[in-house]
């Protein structure tokens, strides 16, 4: 009973991130007016351009940047497409084309040159889907002393990247971004090989299968800037055996999150263009969004709630007691296999299960071994109590995201320590009552004095 209070409570949601909302100004840009103008007039640094669209099917609009204060040094101008990509480019010429001087995504952006530039900038959007297109277009002014997002570009296509890369593989995300560039006090550049801009990435979370148009918006315009990105975020560290401009994030798949960056040189920052994954396509792979999507998946669930169900009206039954031990072994050296298997490759979902099912038969000959008198040691308890705990970390794992690296690993191990503990005095118990020998009953033996010969001849 006691293991099943801490699983139906573990089971409870932990923590949930609450999305900031903002307001954006809607416009729907028609075929024949498909020009927008955005004045930057009386904009202080890191004040924000924000306006949403309503694109029709297969068009195109230039933006226009006018009234740039000859305070700001450089803009980014960014997209954010809901779940269709679009093309932005520097030149009308581009669209369409692969090139060093157009981009195509769902959050993309550009840097634009505003000090000694006269005149008013341009870009170009374009679309060849065969659905209405919401968009929203950001602009994002810095000064001279801010670091330039992607700066010290060497691998993106375009020369000065202020955006970052996604893509997801083997259930995971990865992120890239390019390091910023920076300018010395006398205006120089700094060389990027010297480079003293920090940089810290972060991400937001998203309510789970929360996949409406507005708050899709909303989580994007809450990290545009960087006071946004710093108080609405989660600060990912960087891993040591990886690039500091790289995070890799676990799939949730059907939750959203966005991905941000923050370079620092200083006391000045600047942020790069965010970018968004779900995990999954909500509308053109509805299925994909969900977390047992696959018959699989769904047997697997099936099969080990009928276990769950046995065990739990079986498991203090004496006749019942080696199978219920061998059960919790098999079922984790069936995990740790199909683990195995799934993180080292995917050839195929036979084979997986093949590979699972040999750990799960080895699970079941190594299990007899700890009621061994021999073999009596902690680390054999271990085996038993494994599956609560991953349950445990899995639950914590699924409903707070936002900070199990720390705290996910800290409660598996007090889990398995008191799990274990109270294991081995259950099973020491159990040990010293089938040990006690059966109690005999007393025999009492009365000897009868007999009396003296002095007494009989009286």
């Amino acid at each position: 009973m006691k293991r099943a209070a801490v699983t139906l409570l573990l089971a409870l949601p932990l923590v949930l991130g609450n999305a900031t909302t903002v307001t954006s100004e809607n416009a729907t840009v028609k075929h024949d007016d498909a020009t927008i103008t955005a004045s930057l007039l009386n904009y202080r640094e890191n004040d924000i351009f924000k306006k949403r669209l309503i694109l029709p099917p297969s068009s195109d609009v230039t933006i226009t940047v006018t009234d740039v204060p000859p305070k700001f040094s450089f803009i980014v101008l960014q997209i954010h497409t809901y779940q269709y990509n679009a093309t932005l480019a520097y030149d009308k010429t581009l669209l369409g084309k692969v090139s060093k001087g157009s981009l195509f995504g769902s959050n993309i952006g550009l840097y634009m040159k505003t000090r000694n530039v006269t005149g008013p900038l341009q870009v170009f959007l374009k679309h060849d889907n065969v659905h209405d297109l919401n968009a929203l277009i950001v602009i994002v002014p810095y000064g001279s002393e801010a670091p330039i997002p992607g700066g010290c570009n060497m691998e993106f296509e375009i020369e000065i990247a202020p955006y970052q890369k996604l893509r997801i593989e083997n259930e995971m995300i990865i992120v890239d971004a390019q390091p910023a560039a920076a300018f010395a006090t006398n205006g120089l550049p700094i060389p990027c090989e010297k480079s003293p801009v920090q940089h810290s990435m972060y991400r937001f979370l998203l309510p789970m299968s929360d996949f409406k148009l507005e708050t899709y918006f909303d989580a994007i315009a809450s990290m545009l800037t960087v006071q946004d990105i710093v108080q609405n975020g989660t600060e990912i560290p960087p891993a040591p055996t990886i690039s500091i401009m790289r995070r890799i994030y676990s799939m949730f798949a059907g939750t959203g999150f966005v991905y941000a960056v923050v370079a620092t040189y200083g006391n000045y920052s600047s942020a790069y263009v965010p970018t968004f994954s779900y995990g999954c396509n909500p509308l053109l792979h509805p299925n994909s969004c969900k977390v047992l999507n696959e018959l699989f998946s769904k047997f697997v669930c099936t099969i080990t709630l009928f276990i769950g169900i046995f065990l739990y009206f079986t498991g203090h039954e004496s006749r019942y007691l080696t199978k219920v031990r061998l059960l919790p072994d098999c079922a984790m050296g069936a995990f740790v296999g199909y683990t195995i298997a799934v993180g080292t490759g995917d050839p195929g979902t036979a084979i997986d299960v093949l590979i699972g099912l040999i750990f799960a038969v080895l699970a079941m000959c190594i299990s007899p071994f700890r009621r061994i008198r021999k073999f009596e040691n902690p680390c054999f308890q271990w085996l038993s109590n494994l599956p609560l705990a991953f349950l445990c970390s899995c639950v914590a794992y699924l409903y707070a995201p936002d900070w199990f690296l720390i705290m996910i690993w800290i409660m598996l191990m007090l889990l398995q320590l008191l799990a274990t503990y109270a294991q081995i005095l259950i099973d020491t118990n159990d040990e010293r009552q089938e040990l006690l020998p059966a109690r005999k009953p007393k025999v009492v033996i009365i000897f009868s004095r007999r009396p003296s010969i002095k007494n009989e001849r009286t």
